[in-house]
């Protein structure tokens, strides 16, 4: 049809199938022909079921991946790596300066598929993160969450304790907030996408920092604490934890012993004391009483973190193959159709307007494991045909033209064929009529 509403606006080639007077179709650039077919019995397919493997990195979610052609399919794991914000060379955020990119950094901006055994690139530097639509190689779709992508919308993941005796029940554990604005401090925060813990003990024995201790510009002057009976870790890899500085701001004396109480402030640093990181500021929990924490409690608060560099996935796919014995029980589900096979039926296409004969005549053998063949009898025992399908177990049928070995029309009647397949014991046998 040659109709501008039949084809998308973007296409500007209209007709872009035809047909010739022999019924042979062509087609531009712009369009294909897809004839659906089954699997072979004893196919096992791939399978996207198997959970994405992580070999490094802290990121909360990792990328998703599946099927979309088994044909493409190969046995092989695939290694999926990460450009982030401080290994990228050129990349800044839009409308900041490169360094203002780096203190909210690191973040992906891209990620590489690498197959892992030949060392070639799939996709390289991919810069598409979405999660409805994807990027493809070798019959995969790999797709990527990109809600923490900006540390812009880094936030809370999950705030909990970890109480060495549960407290009486008119007695719980502090709520923390973590506003981004920290008071007396005039320096920019980096909003870093880690794990924390603070550790408490009974002894008062750790010390808080000063803030000009710190790389930072202060308005005000917070004192260090000398007796504390806490300790700050990252624990975003909880098998390597690192000892954090950290400012703390209590009411009275910094002599004093202290613990965690409502309306503390404690602003949290890296291991060097190199970038401020995050505010916490403590509330009751809800009751009159806040829970006084001691040896063996923790505080846990942890972000949600994108990907970085430090990231790496893998993805270990197996090719589909052809199971032998589940395609012997199938055997009895060898069909032919059309049977009976009458002068015309949908199984043909009729010759075009104009062209003498009745078209295409076939006949199909469907559900035939790979490597079968069929021999084909007439009534009396004589041999009229024998066809074989190859090894592709991405196609079950067979197709006969109805002409004999000699290349000559069969007559009408019936006929008997046999189906046996390579490495199948059991054979499958049947009538075929073809009716005048």
């Amino acid at each position: 049809k040659n109709d501008s509403s039949t084809y998308p606006k973007e296409n500007s080639l209209q007709g872009s199938i035809t047909r010739d007077a022999l019924g042979k179709y062509s087609f531009s650039k712009n369009a294909v022909m897809a004839v659906p077919t089954p699997k072979s019995p004893g196919f096992i397919g791939a399978t996207d079921k198997n959970p994405i493997i992580r070999l490094a990195g802290t990121s909360s979610k990792a990328p998703l991946y599946g099927i979309i052609d088994q044909t493409k399919i190969k046995t092989g794991t695939y290694l999926i790596t990460f450009k982030d914000t401080l290994s990228a060379q050129k990349y800044k955020l839009p409308g900041k300066s490169t360094q203002d990119s780096v203190m909210q950094g690191p973040f992906a901006v891209s990620y590489s598929v690498t197959d892992s055994a030949s060392g070639t690139i799939l996709l390289k530097d991919n810069k598409f993160f979405d999660l409805k639509e994807g990027s493809f190689f070798n019959g995969l779709a790999v797709k990527m969450d990109s809600t923490w992508k900006s540390l812009d919308f880094i936030q809370k993941d999950s705030i909990y304790w970890k109480i060495a005796s549960a407290p009486d029940s008119t007695r719980r554990p502090m709520t923390v907030a973590t506003p981004f604005i920290i008071p007396g401090l005039n320096y920019p925060v980096k909003r870093a996408a880690k794990d924390y813990a603070i550790v408490f003990q009974d002894t008062y024995s750790e010390v808080s920092n000063r803030t000009d201790t710190f790389d930072v510009v202060t308005d005000a002057a917070f004192p260090a604490y000398s007796k504390l009976n806490f300790k700050v870790y990252d624990v975003s890899i909880p098998s390597a934890p690192k000892r954090l500085k950290f400012i703390y701001l209590s009411d009275g004396d910094s002599t004093a012993e202290h613990t965690i109480v409502p309306n503390d402030l404690l602003v949290l640093s890296d291991e060097n004391g190199k970038n401020i990181e995050w505010l916490l500021s403590f509330g009751k929990g809800g009751t009159d009483t806040a829970y006084k924490a001691k040896q063996g409690d923790t505080l846990f608060i942890k972000f949600k973190k994108p990907f970085t560099a430090v990231d790496k996935f893998a993805i270990r796919t197996v090719a589909p193959y052809y199971n032998v014995d589940v395609a012997a029980a199938s055997m009895k589900n060898i069909r032919v159709v059309p049977n009976p096979y009458i002068v015309t039926n949908l199984y043909e296409t009729p010759a075009p307007s104009g062209v003498r004969g009745r078209g295409d005549r076939v006949i199909k053998f469907l559900n035939l494991p790979p490597k079968s063949q069929v021999h084909i009898y007439t009534s009396s025992g004589a041999h009229v045909r024998d066809l074989e399908n190859g090894t592709d177990i991405f196609s079950s049928e067979l197709s006969w033209d109805l002409r004999t070995k000699e290349g000559l029309d069969v007559a009408f009647g019936v006929y008997f064929y046999v189906v046996e397949s390579d490495g199948i014991s059991t054979k499958k046998s049947g009538k075929i009529a073809i009716i005048k």
